[in-house]
């Protein structure tokens, strides 16, 4: 234990944790208790030598470095080493549960961070609620605690759990003396609680969830520097994408994309962004489709022209940067979004009436894709783009193509929800289908 603090202080923790390791294999063999100051020196090593790991595997980045930051063998490392420590602290803490109080409320917060960082929620659920339960109220840690535990049923999509947290913390600023307590932990909640009350079965609440992204984007209680901020920002694009509402959806998605053009979801916010503006520009020509003045119909065709390059522009840059990612960090919605700005970007093209640039994409995305059932709209709208050019033996073929592709998926592939197939994809290749048939039939007539 004496080589244990010598190699701690001076910062070798590996050696430090060894040692450690030395000491509890020590008492075991003899049948001895293991002292709490060996389980804490266990947990404090651990810890430490798992922030080692991750400092060095991103050396030069700026604050706390989390497992989804590096690659998997050292994420692999490094759990392992933060699940050591938070079963350590939470052994300490058992220990001296009845002798030393402040000692136990120590660990019990260090074990909780530990499997948090670690993704362990269950126990991370457990050591946060333990310590919110145990806390006095004035306790300065007691609201973060709450916070956290909020935050660990949240990703357990436990939403009513999680509001109920969030709401004690929001609603502490309005009690007297509670406000200090709780601190930047009750503005930290808004956007949270925002989250989770979309995310419930209730819709009833989804307004109050729009009025509280909308105080915290005024910038009443949080800085606009804050991550906060940024967070409402964009929660609030995403609402508004979500519900239809693309003008506002672009404004908002466009102000957190220029505030933070690298944040954590940068490329899923200029994905939606792009999206947003693709079907802003579908909105508009269906309003095209109604008896207007020459003069507003053509200010329309060009608002729309202009969201669909945008749109075009914003879906390549996404496919650019994920193309650019590590492979490793890839999720599978990175996958599904890069798969989908494909097509989409053919789509902006056969909007604007460029064929012959839309039938290059389609053909692209086609082969990139051709083992994924997505494949299909590829080769449907490259259907069209011939109907619409009047190349009808191109057209015949890429039908029979198409229709050759469609009978080889299997009927589950229609269930899912990721198809990037719309109903204006189907109602185009069914026109399509018709006036090919027509002519198959004239031609069978004529020979």
């Amino acid at each position: 234990m004496e080589r244990h603090a010598d190699r701690f202080a001076r910062g070798d923790f590996r050696a430090a944790l060894r040692y450690a390791a030395l000491a509890e294999r020590a008492y075991r063999d003899t049948g001895g208790e293991i002292p709490p100051a060996v389980m804490l020196a266990l947990g404090a090593s651990s810890r430490k030598v798992a922030e080692q790991i991750l400092a060095e595997a991103r050396e030069g980045e700026r604050g706390v470095v989390t497992i989804d930051q590096v690659s998997p063998v050292t994420a692999a490392e490094a759990k392992k080493h933060l699940l050591d420590a938070g079963g350590a602290y939470r052994e300490h803490a058992r220990a001296v549960v009845v002798t030393d109080n402040v000692a136990y409320g120590e660990s019990l917060w260090l074990a909780g961070d530990c499997f948090d960082r670690a993704g362990d929620r269950e126990s991370a659920r457990e050591a946060f609620r333990s310590y919110v339960d145990g806390a006095s109220d004035d306790d300065p840690r007691r609201p973060e605690a709450k916070f956290r535990l909020a935050q660990v049923l949240q990703a357990q999509k436990q939403w009513t759990g999680a509001e109920g947290l969030y709401r004690e913390l929001v609603e502490a600023r309005n009690r007297v003396g509670a406000a200090s307590s709780a601190g930047i932990w009750a503005d930290r909640a808004l956007v949270p609680l925002a989250r989770c009350l979309l995310a419930d079965d209730t819709s009833g609440n989804d307004q109050e969830a729009e009025s509280l992204l909308q105080t915290v984007a005024e910038g009443t209680f949080l800085s606009p520097d804050s991550v906060e901020y940024r967070d409402a920002i964009t929660e609030l694009g995403e609402l508004y994408h979500a519900t239809g509402r693309y003008a506002e959806a672009i404004a908002r998605l466009r102000e957190s994309l220029k505030r933070h053009p690298d944040g954590p979801r940068a490329v899923i916010v200029q994905y939606k962004l792009a999206d947003a503006n693709r079907l802003s520009a579908d909105r508009i020509g269906r309003d095209l489709a109604e008896s207007r003045p020459a003069a507003e119909r053509e200010q329309l065709e060009e608002a729309r022209r202009q969201r669909l390059r945008e749109a075009m522009r914003l879906y390549e840059q996404v496919q650019q940067r994920l193309s650019a990612k590590d492979r490793r960090k890839t999720t599978e919605l990175d996958r599904l979004v890069q798969r989908n700005s494909a097509f989409a970007v053919a789509d902006c093209a056969y909007d604007l009436g460029d064929m012959a640039a839309a039938i290059r994409q389609y053909d692209a995305a086609a082969q990139r894709y051709a083992g994924d059932p997505a494949s299909l709209v590829a080769m449907v709208q490259i259907v069209n783009a011939y109907v619409a050019q009047g190349k009808w033996a191109e057209a015949m073929t890429a039908h029979d193509r198409a229709q050759r592709q469609l009978a080889s998926l299997p009927e589950s592939v229609w269930s899912s929800p990721d198809l990037p197939m719309e109903r204006k994809h189907w109602e185009r290749w069914l026109e399509s289908s018709s006036l090919l048939e027509q002519r198959r039939r004239a031609r069978a007539g004529v020979e």
